[in-house]
């Protein structure tokens, strides 16, 4: 992995305000962006993951 600190390496982000909208909220989705930097290329890689809740 690229980045002398591990906040130049990779990032999670997760929450209300950040990936989430109250939308997503109110349809019971949890959204989170995972970014990372791999050695080549020179650049963060994105990956968005949205979980859908199912309730019985």
């Amino acid at each position: 992995m690229q980045g002398a600190k591990p906040t130049e390496t990779f990032y999670v982000r997760c929450g209300l305000g950040d990936t989430m909208s109250q939308l997503d909220m109110s349809k019971q989705q949890l959204v989170i962006l995972l970014g990372f930097a791999p050695v080549k290329p020179a650049e963060f890689v994105v990956i968005r993951i949205v979980f859908q809740l199912k309730l019985p």
